[in-house]
């Protein structure tokens, strides 16, 4: 074998490495129980990128070995990236059904951030129905009191917090009752909309990031909590949206599992936009790395569109979701 060659086989094992150990410790849920495994999980992503380049170069090449490394784990990252299934039900459900178009935008627009009357002027030139707002303080809460952003969301929501976890819905829909109630250790607002005459429960999410081992708990507990609410909303056939800093990529099992057991869809894996980040966004030229902001749709929502928008001064980009409420006369 030529010395070009061996070094080309050489520099595809190496690629491929990373992610096959970010695979194996995903597939032995080291991910989920220990703080270091729920910190990398969402980095799987990253490390597993490679990994389909090195599969097609090993079939071209001829080299079984890169092959025999690289395509399991460049299925895993397909799997992670896309969902080929999720995106058929979405198109599938959309085609059956006729509702009342909502768009919704979430951002966690980092605490006491100093530019968030410009924030308030994105999500504004967002032209969203519905905007759920992650950690909301004292200091920034006067910027969504704004006499432009309360002519558009006459119907608001707010619980701020001087901490992490302050959280605010501004609605042109009306809200039939809200609270902020302790879900995974952490506050979150619950409200309930009235969508043309249709109740949906709208969820602010923003789970405990796991930094600490006293995380650990909080952490894991926000999934669990999370699903039992989804369980709630499925039992009356309610449509649910859960929409906010989720702390979490597909590279996390908690999160894959909330989303299979309880019948929910992330609307960027919905619409084939899966490979999009969010987080951090601030390091620019550096783009963003992870996707941490999702907007989980169930009971029969359709995901129309989804794409992510700037957030002047905050480390992470707003997510804007077009989505189809489903209504009483919606064919089935």
């Amino acid at each position: 074998m030529r010395p070009a060659r061996r070094w080309a086989r050489a520099a595809a094992l190496a690629a491929v490495a990373p992610g096959a150990v970010a695979a194996v410790a995903d597939a032995t849920g080291i991910g989920e129980r220990r703080l270091r495994g729920m910190q990398a999980a969402p980095f799987g992503l990253l490390l597993s990128m490679p990994a389909p380049l090195a599969a097609a170069a090993a079939v071209v090449a001829g080299w079984p070995l890169v092959g025999l490394a690289a395509v399991p784990v460049a299925a895993w990252h397909l799997g992670l990236v896309d969902s080929p299934a999720t995106r058929t039900a979405n198109a599938r459900t959309g085609r059956a059904t006729s509702g009342i178009g909502l768009r919704l935008a979430t951002i966690n627009i980092e605490r006491d951030v100093p530019t968030a009357a410009e924030i308030v002027e994105a999500l504004l030139a967002s032209a969203a129905d519905v905007v759920v707002v992650q950690e909301l303080t004292p200091t920034t809460q006067p910027a969504f009191g704004s006499e432009p952003f309360r002519a558009r969301y006459p119907h608001r929501f707010e619980a701020p917090e001087d901490g992490f976890f302050g959280a605010g819905v501004y609605s042109r829909f009306p809200i039939a009752g809200a609270d902020d109630r302790p879900l995974g250790g952490r506050h979150m607002v619950v409200a309930d909309l009235d969508v043309g005459g249709t109740p949906v429960t709208l969820v602010s999410v923003h789970t405990q990031a796991p930094i600490h081992p006293r995380d650990i708990v909080p952490w894991q507990s926000g999934f669990t909590d999370l699903g039992r609410l989804a369980a709630a909303a499925a039992a009356t056939d309610r449509p649910i949206v859960l929409a906010g800093d989720w702390n979490a990529t597909t590279g996390n099992r908690p999160f894959r599992r909330l989303l299979r057991d309880h019948r929910l869809v992330d609307a960027h894996l919905a619409v084939g936009r899966g490979r999009a980040c969010t987080w951090p966004a601030h390091r620019s030229p550096l783009p963003p790395l992870l996707l941490l902001d999702h907007v989980v749709v169930g009971g029969g929502i359709v995901v129309r569109g989804v794409h992510e928008r700037p957030a002047p001064g905050s480390d992470h980009l707003a997510v804007v979701a077009d989505l189809e409420i489903p209504t009483p006369n919606s064919s089935e």
